[in-house]
Protein backbone atom coordinates (compact mmCIF):
# COMPACT_ATOMS: atom_id res chain seq x y z
CA UNK A 1 0.00 0.00 0.00
CA UNK A 2 1.35 3.42 -0.93
CA UNK A 3 -0.04 6.83 -0.13
CA UNK A 4 1.48 10.05 -1.39
CA UNK A 5 1.33 13.07 0.90
CA UNK A 6 2.95 16.49 1.07
CA UNK A 7 6.35 16.48 2.73
CA UNK A 8 6.33 17.33 6.44
CA UNK A 9 2.56 16.90 6.79
CA UNK A 10 0.49 14.63 9.01
CA UNK A 11 -1.40 11.76 7.55
CA UNK A 12 -4.34 9.50 8.31
CA UNK A 13 -4.92 7.90 4.96
CA UNK A 14 -5.83 4.62 3.32
CA UNK A 15 -5.07 1.82 5.78
CA UNK A 16 -4.03 4.22 8.55
CA UNK A 17 -7.19 5.48 10.22
CA UNK A 18 -7.75 8.31 12.68
CA UNK A 19 -7.95 5.67 15.38
CA UNK A 20 -4.35 4.63 14.68
CA UNK A 21 -1.87 5.25 17.49
CA UNK A 22 1.87 5.35 16.77
CA UNK A 23 4.50 5.04 19.50
CA UNK A 24 7.38 3.20 17.81
CA UNK A 25 9.65 5.63 15.95
CA UNK A 26 13.00 4.81 14.30
CA UNK A 27 14.54 7.30 11.87
CA UNK A 28 17.53 5.65 10.19
CA UNK A 29 18.68 8.86 8.51
CA UNK A 30 17.17 12.08 7.17
CA UNK A 31 15.10 10.27 4.53
CA UNK A 32 14.46 6.75 5.90
CA UNK A 33 12.17 6.26 8.88
CA UNK A 34 10.19 3.33 10.31
CA UNK A 35 7.07 3.81 12.47
CA UNK A 36 5.00 1.22 14.35
CA UNK A 37 1.83 1.21 16.39
CA UNK A 38 -1.61 -0.20 17.02
CA UNK A 39 -3.55 -2.66 14.86
CA UNK A 40 -0.28 -4.42 14.00
CA UNK A 41 0.79 -1.50 11.83
CA UNK A 42 4.30 -0.80 10.55
CA UNK A 43 4.99 1.90 7.96
CA UNK A 44 8.17 3.15 6.31
CA UNK A 45 9.34 6.05 4.18
CA UNK A 46 12.43 6.12 1.97
CA UNK A 47 12.11 9.74 0.82
CA UNK A 48 11.67 11.85 3.92
CA UNK A 49 7.92 11.38 4.21
CA UNK A 50 6.68 12.14 0.69
CA UNK A 51 5.60 8.50 0.31
CA UNK A 52 4.85 6.03 3.09
CA UNK A 53 4.59 2.29 2.52
CA UNK A 54 2.64 -0.11 4.71
CA UNK A 55 4.99 -2.96 5.61
CA UNK A 56 2.85 -4.44 8.39
CA UNK A 57 3.47 -8.12 9.15
CA UNK A 58 0.44 -10.23 8.16
CA UNK A 59 -1.42 -12.03 10.94
CA UNK A 60 -0.63 -9.54 13.72
CA UNK A 61 -3.48 -7.02 13.39
CA UNK A 62 -4.36 -7.36 17.09
CA UNK A 63 -0.84 -6.47 18.26
CA UNK A 64 0.41 -3.14 19.56
CA UNK A 65 3.89 -2.66 18.11
CA UNK A 66 4.98 -0.02 20.59
CA UNK A 67 8.68 0.04 19.77
CA UNK A 68 10.86 -0.43 16.72
CA UNK A 69 14.57 -0.26 15.91
CA UNK A 70 15.92 0.27 12.40
CA UNK A 71 19.33 -1.04 11.35
CA UNK A 72 18.91 -0.01 7.71
CA UNK A 73 16.19 0.58 5.10
CA UNK A 74 15.90 -3.21 4.89
CA UNK A 75 16.56 -4.39 8.46
CA UNK A 76 14.27 -3.59 11.40
CA UNK A 77 13.10 -5.20 14.66
CA UNK A 78 9.65 -4.61 16.19
CA UNK A 79 8.31 -5.39 19.67
CA UNK A 80 4.69 -5.82 20.75
CA UNK A 81 3.21 -4.97 24.13
CA UNK A 82 0.41 -6.80 25.90
CA UNK A 83 -0.63 -10.44 26.06
CA UNK A 84 1.36 -12.98 24.05
CA UNK A 85 4.17 -10.53 23.37
CA UNK A 86 6.21 -11.03 20.21
CA UNK A 87 9.37 -9.71 18.62
CA UNK A 88 9.64 -9.79 14.82
CA UNK A 89 12.53 -9.08 12.48
CA UNK A 90 12.79 -8.23 8.79
CA UNK A 91 15.83 -8.09 6.52
CA UNK A 92 14.07 -7.30 3.25
CA UNK A 93 12.43 -3.98 4.01
CA UNK A 94 9.29 -5.46 5.55
CA UNK A 95 8.33 -7.78 2.69
CA UNK A 96 8.80 -10.73 5.04
CA UNK A 97 8.87 -10.82 8.85
CA UNK A 98 10.35 -13.55 11.04
CA UNK A 99 9.05 -14.33 14.53
CA UNK A 100 12.22 -14.37 16.66
CA UNK A 101 10.73 -14.33 20.17
CA UNK A 102 7.37 -14.85 21.88
CA UNK A 103 6.19 -14.82 25.49
CA UNK A 104 2.80 -16.24 26.51
CA UNK A 105 3.23 -15.84 30.27
CA UNK A 106 0.01 -14.42 31.81
CA UNK A 107 0.37 -10.71 32.47
CA UNK A 108 3.41 -10.21 30.24
CA UNK A 109 3.83 -6.62 29.04
CA UNK A 110 6.90 -5.45 27.16
CA UNK A 111 7.36 -1.69 27.30
CA UNK A 112 10.39 -0.63 25.29
CA UNK A 113 13.64 -1.65 23.65
CA UNK A 114 16.94 0.02 22.89
CA UNK A 115 19.85 -0.97 20.68
CA UNK A 116 23.55 -0.29 20.36
CA UNK A 117 25.33 -1.99 17.49
CA UNK A 118 24.25 -5.64 17.44
CA UNK A 119 22.96 -5.48 21.03
CA UNK A 120 19.25 -4.98 21.74
CA UNK A 121 17.64 -4.95 25.19
CA UNK A 122 13.91 -5.22 25.92
CA UNK A 123 12.35 -4.28 29.25
CA UNK A 124 8.92 -5.16 30.59
CA UNK A 125 6.71 -4.78 33.63
CA UNK A 126 7.57 -6.85 36.73
CA UNK A 127 6.27 -10.33 37.42
CA UNK A 128 6.53 -12.59 40.46
CA UNK A 129 9.44 -15.00 40.07
CA UNK A 130 8.39 -18.54 40.94
CA UNK A 131 11.81 -19.45 42.34
CA UNK A 132 12.38 -16.54 44.69
CA UNK A 133 8.88 -15.18 45.19
CA UNK A 134 10.22 -11.71 44.41
CA UNK A 135 8.94 -9.27 41.85
CA UNK A 136 11.42 -8.83 39.01
CA UNK A 137 11.42 -6.81 35.82
CA UNK A 138 11.13 -8.61 32.52
CA UNK A 139 14.44 -8.16 30.75
CA UNK A 140 15.84 -9.91 27.69
CA UNK A 141 18.63 -9.23 25.25
CA UNK A 142 19.92 -10.06 21.80
CA UNK A 143 23.61 -9.99 20.89
CA UNK A 144 23.09 -10.57 17.17
CA UNK A 145 20.87 -7.74 15.90
CA UNK A 146 17.67 -9.47 16.90
CA UNK A 147 18.21 -12.94 15.43
CA UNK A 148 18.17 -14.70 18.83
CA UNK A 149 17.18 -13.62 22.34
CA UNK A 150 19.26 -15.59 24.82
CA UNK A 151 22.25 -13.23 25.13
CA UNK A 152 24.04 -13.77 28.45
CA UNK A 153 25.06 -10.10 28.66
CA UNK A 154 21.66 -9.40 30.18
CA UNK A 155 23.03 -10.98 33.37
CA UNK A 156 25.30 -7.94 33.74
CA UNK A 157 22.22 -6.06 34.96
CA UNK A 158 20.76 -8.64 37.33
CA UNK A 159 21.01 -6.02 40.05
CA UNK A 160 18.25 -4.14 38.25
CA UNK A 161 15.82 -7.01 38.05
CA UNK A 162 14.18 -6.75 41.46
CA UNK A 163 11.22 -4.35 41.54
CA UNK A 164 8.28 -3.29 43.64
CA UNK A 165 5.09 -5.11 42.69
CA UNK A 166 3.44 -1.92 41.42
CA UNK A 167 6.59 -0.38 39.92
CA UNK A 168 6.48 -0.43 36.15
CA UNK A 169 7.58 1.13 32.91
CA UNK A 170 5.38 3.07 30.52
CA UNK A 171 5.10 1.79 26.95
CA UNK A 172 4.67 5.31 25.66
CA UNK A 173 7.63 6.31 23.48
CA UNK A 174 10.53 3.86 23.84
CA UNK A 175 12.67 6.50 25.58
CA UNK A 176 12.52 4.99 29.07
CA UNK A 177 15.47 2.74 28.14
CA UNK A 178 18.89 3.69 26.74
CA UNK A 179 21.69 1.39 25.60
CA UNK A 180 25.03 3.01 24.80
CA UNK A 181 28.78 2.55 25.15
CA UNK A 182 31.68 4.12 26.99
CA UNK A 183 33.92 5.41 24.23
CA UNK A 184 33.98 4.55 20.54
CA UNK A 185 32.47 1.38 19.19
CA UNK A 186 34.82 -0.76 17.10
CA UNK A 187 33.56 -4.33 16.57
CA UNK A 188 37.06 -5.82 16.55
CA UNK A 189 37.93 -4.37 19.97
CA UNK A 190 34.52 -4.08 21.62
CA UNK A 191 34.43 -5.06 25.30
CA UNK A 192 30.92 -5.92 26.50
CA UNK A 193 31.75 -4.67 30.00
CA UNK A 194 31.72 -1.15 28.56
CA UNK A 195 28.13 -1.42 27.37
CA UNK A 196 26.03 1.02 29.41
CA UNK A 197 22.39 0.62 30.26
CA UNK A 198 19.85 2.94 31.88
CA UNK A 199 16.10 2.91 32.43
CA UNK A 200 13.50 4.94 34.29
CA UNK A 201 10.50 3.44 36.07
CA UNK A 202 7.27 4.83 37.47
CA UNK A 203 4.09 3.72 39.16
CA UNK A 204 4.59 2.88 42.83
CA UNK A 205 8.22 3.97 42.64
CA UNK A 206 9.98 6.46 40.38
CA UNK A 207 13.56 5.38 39.90
CA UNK A 208 16.57 5.69 37.62
CA UNK A 209 18.71 2.60 37.00
CA UNK A 210 22.10 3.40 35.50
CA UNK A 211 25.61 1.92 35.62
CA UNK A 212 24.75 -0.41 38.49
CA UNK A 213 23.14 2.32 40.59
CA UNK A 214 19.48 2.56 41.53
CA UNK A 215 18.23 5.95 42.69
CA UNK A 216 14.89 7.51 43.52
CA UNK A 217 13.47 10.29 41.37
CA UNK A 218 11.30 13.21 42.41
CA UNK A 219 8.19 12.34 40.42
CA UNK A 220 4.65 11.74 41.68
CA UNK A 221 3.73 8.12 42.40
CA UNK A 222 0.65 6.41 41.03
CA UNK A 223 -0.48 3.96 38.35
CA UNK A 224 -0.25 6.61 35.62
CA UNK A 225 2.48 8.80 37.14
CA UNK A 226 6.24 8.98 37.03
CA UNK A 227 9.04 9.32 34.48
CA UNK A 228 8.16 8.28 30.93
CA UNK A 229 11.40 8.92 29.07
CA UNK A 230 14.97 10.15 29.30
CA UNK A 231 17.81 11.24 27.05
CA UNK A 232 21.53 11.78 27.60
CA UNK A 233 24.42 13.83 26.23
CA UNK A 234 28.12 13.99 27.04
CA UNK A 235 29.31 15.29 30.40
CA UNK A 236 26.79 13.25 32.42
CA UNK A 237 23.93 15.40 31.12
CA UNK A 238 20.55 13.71 31.40
CA UNK A 239 16.99 15.00 31.13
CA UNK A 240 14.04 12.93 32.39
CA UNK A 241 10.43 13.75 31.48
CA UNK A 242 7.08 12.39 32.56
CA UNK A 243 4.18 13.39 34.77
CA UNK A 244 0.69 11.90 34.76
CA UNK A 245 -0.91 11.11 31.42
CA UNK A 246 -4.35 11.47 33.05
CA UNK A 247 -3.40 15.10 33.82
CA UNK A 248 -1.91 16.22 30.48
CA UNK A 249 -1.85 19.94 31.40
CA UNK A 250 -0.21 19.62 34.83
CA UNK A 251 3.04 21.59 35.02
CA UNK A 252 4.41 20.27 38.30
CA UNK A 253 6.79 17.32 38.67
CA UNK A 254 7.13 16.57 34.96
CA UNK A 255 10.85 17.10 34.26
CA UNK A 256 14.21 16.62 35.97
CA UNK A 257 17.59 17.70 34.67
CA UNK A 258 21.08 16.87 35.95
CA UNK A 259 22.63 19.70 37.94
CA UNK A 260 26.39 19.23 37.54
CA UNK A 261 27.17 21.42 40.56
CA UNK A 262 24.81 19.63 42.94
CA UNK A 263 25.40 16.25 41.26
CA UNK A 264 21.68 15.65 41.50
CA UNK A 265 18.66 15.44 39.23
CA UNK A 266 16.55 18.49 40.08
CA UNK A 267 13.24 19.93 38.93
CA UNK A 268 13.32 22.23 35.90
CA UNK A 269 13.04 25.91 36.79
CA UNK A 270 10.61 26.42 33.91
CA UNK A 271 9.04 23.01 33.19
CA UNK A 272 7.52 21.70 29.98
CA UNK A 273 3.89 22.67 29.43
CA UNK A 274 2.37 19.42 30.62
CA UNK A 275 2.83 15.67 30.77
CA UNK A 276 5.55 14.51 28.38
CA UNK A 277 6.06 10.94 27.14
CA UNK A 278 8.97 11.27 24.69
CA UNK A 279 12.26 13.12 24.66
CA UNK A 280 15.25 13.46 22.32
CA UNK A 281 18.39 15.58 22.14
CA UNK A 282 19.99 17.19 19.11
CA UNK A 283 23.69 17.66 18.34
CA UNK A 284 25.02 16.46 21.71
CA UNK A 285 22.59 18.49 23.78
CA UNK A 286 22.56 21.67 21.73
CA UNK A 287 18.78 21.34 21.91
CA UNK A 288 16.39 19.03 23.77
CA UNK A 289 12.82 18.37 22.65
CA UNK A 290 10.04 16.66 24.60
CA UNK A 291 6.52 15.88 23.49
CA UNK A 292 3.23 14.77 24.99
CA UNK A 293 -0.43 14.72 24.17
CA UNK A 294 -0.96 18.48 24.64
CA UNK A 295 2.15 19.87 22.94
CA UNK A 296 5.89 19.84 22.22
CA UNK A 297 8.56 21.89 24.03
CA UNK A 298 12.25 22.62 23.57
CA UNK A 299 15.15 23.49 25.89
CA UNK A 300 18.47 25.12 25.02
CA UNK A 301 20.00 24.78 28.51
CA UNK A 302 20.00 21.03 29.18
CA UNK A 303 16.46 20.93 30.55
CA UNK A 304 16.72 23.75 33.05
CA UNK A 305 14.11 25.86 31.25
CA UNK A 306 11.60 24.97 28.53
CA UNK A 307 9.64 26.88 25.90
CA UNK A 308 6.59 25.77 23.97
CA UNK A 309 7.16 25.14 20.26
CA UNK A 310 4.64 25.66 17.48
CA UNK A 311 4.26 21.90 17.13
CA UNK A 312 1.21 20.03 18.41
CA UNK A 313 1.31 17.03 20.75
CA UNK A 314 2.70 13.58 19.91
CA UNK A 315 3.66 10.36 21.68
CA UNK A 316 7.29 9.99 20.56
CA UNK A 317 10.08 12.04 19.03
CA UNK A 318 13.55 11.31 17.64
CA UNK A 319 16.22 13.18 15.71
CA UNK A 320 18.04 12.19 12.55
CA UNK A 321 20.96 14.30 11.34
CA UNK A 322 18.99 17.40 10.34
CA UNK A 323 15.38 16.63 11.23
CA UNK A 324 13.05 15.99 14.13
CA UNK A 325 10.58 13.16 13.57
CA UNK A 326 7.42 12.76 15.66
CA UNK A 327 4.55 10.27 15.76
CA UNK A 328 1.35 10.15 17.77
CA UNK A 329 -2.35 9.44 17.94
CA UNK A 330 -4.87 9.70 15.10
CA UNK A 331 -2.33 8.46 12.58
CA UNK A 332 0.02 11.41 13.00
CA UNK A 333 3.59 11.42 11.69
CA UNK A 334 5.68 14.54 11.16
CA UNK A 335 9.17 15.52 10.02
CA UNK A 336 10.45 19.07 10.57
CA UNK A 337 13.80 20.79 10.13
CA UNK A 338 15.52 20.63 13.53
CA UNK A 339 16.73 24.22 13.41
CA UNK A 340 13.23 25.51 12.65
CA UNK A 341 11.95 24.43 16.06
CA UNK A 342 13.46 27.38 17.90
CA UNK A 343 12.20 29.99 15.41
Amino acid sequence: MRSVIGLFFLFALYGWSNAQSYRGLAPFNDTVCWVSGSQGTVIKTLDGGAIWDSVSPPGYSTKEFRDIHAYSPEHAVIMSSGDSAVILRTQDGGVNWELVHSNDRPGVFYDAMAAYGPFICVIGDPFKDRGTGKWIFDMLMSCDSGRTWHCSLVNNWKGYWEADSAEAFFAASGTNIILDYKGDYFPETFEPKNLQFSMVSGGANSRLYRNGIRMGLDFPHGPSSGPYGHATASGNRMVIVGGDYLKPDALEDNCLYYDSQKHLHVQSEIPPNGYRSGIAQFNNGQMWVCTGTNGTDFSLDDGKTWRASALSGFNACAFSNKYLWLCGNKGQVLRVDALSIVH
